[in-house]
């Protein structure tokens, strides 16, 4: 009967849990969660929660060698980091027989780091990958075990995209958990220097003189349910939810980024960019417009920044 240790957090996480508790031959010794506030916000369950109503032991983070000596006393055979937004130190990374296996949302040894996914849009990708390998002493860089590719669909928010992956790489890790814990899949080193992210800003300011397809690519990373991109339209905030690139703008001139050109039907807005033109079809201006103010800022040669 393999021991699994959990160290987890969102969706993801708690969906594996379902899967092991509902495995007869496999004991569940204790779940790490690193839980945050927004995971409900966001609709995640509460992985700590589900482990207690499964009477599963759990804790807070674990960290430096007492920590490991007390989880050695539980005896796991693997570690699985699902989502897990600390470091395992070393010590605990050697407390298990069978090792530690991460899944990561990239094709490592590209795009390394905590928000692989929301950088994958931001880079213009098409596709992202799952990975499942070993973890060791460095960030995303042990043995691989499991790849496989994934499209993003071309208008799928930074959220959509994270959602979508979080439920595929629950599907990963369901398929390929009892070849991991039989020592039945062979382990391959990473290849290439690859690459690595870090954390993205919590809040994003448009720069009109970015492209527009790059301005259009943060948009759908910080889309709602996120905090969305702000620009600003004289002494309003312009939060920006949905933009389109206008791909045949010839009956418009460049006239500098940030100036708004035309104004469409529904208060939509044409926006110059350093190389075209966005039309801003989802926004709200805080404080919210009167009547008056509409007649004033919501004009052509405005300029938004």
């Amino acid at each position: 009967m393999p021991s699994v240790a959990l160290f987890g957090s969102q969706q993801i996480a708690v969906d594996f849990l379902r899967y092991l508790t509902m495995q007869d031959d496999v004991e569940v010794a204790l779940v790490v969660s690193s839980e945050a506030e927004h995971d409900a916000l966001l609709g995640c369950e509460s992985l700590l929660a589900l482990a207690k109503r499964l009477n599963i032991r759990v804790t807070a983070p674990l960290q430096g060698a007492e920590a490991a000596d007390s989880l050695a006393n539980l005896k796991p055979d693997i570690l699985f980091s699902v989502y897990y937004r600390k470091v395992l130190p070393p010590e605990v990374l050697r407390v298990a027989p069978l090792g530690c296996v991460n899944i990561h949302p990239s094709m490592l040894p590209n795009y390394r780091g905590p928000t692989p996914t929301a950088w994958a849009i931001l880079n213009g990708e098409t596709t992202f990958g799952l990975t499942l390998h070993y973890m060791d002493a460095n960030i995303d860089t042990g043995d691989i075990l499991v790849q496989e590719v994934h499209g993003i669909d071309p208008d799928e928010t930074g959220y959509e995209l994270h959602v979508r992956t979080m439920r595929i790489g629950a599907e990963l890790l369901r398929r390929n958990f009892r070849a991991i814990v039989n020592g039945a899949l062979s382990p391959t080193k990473q290849e290439g220097p690859g690459s690595y992210f870090g954390k993205l800003k919590t809040g994003y300011t448009i720069d009109w003189q970015n492209r527009a397809e790059a301005i259009r690519n943060a948009v759908r990373v910080y889309a709602s349910p996120y905090a969305r991109v702000r620009t600003a339209l004289h002494n309003k905030a312009v939060l920006v939810n949905h933009v389109t690139v206008l791909r045949d703008g010839h009956q418009y001139l460049l006239q500098g980024p940030g100036k708004i050109v035309d104004v469409l039907s529904g208060d939509a807005l044409v926006v110059a960019a350093a190389d075209g033109f966005l039309v801003l079809d989802e926004y709200e201006l805080l404080p919210p417009m009167t009547e008056t103010e509409r007649t004033v800022l919501l004009r052509k040669g405005n300029r938004l920044g």
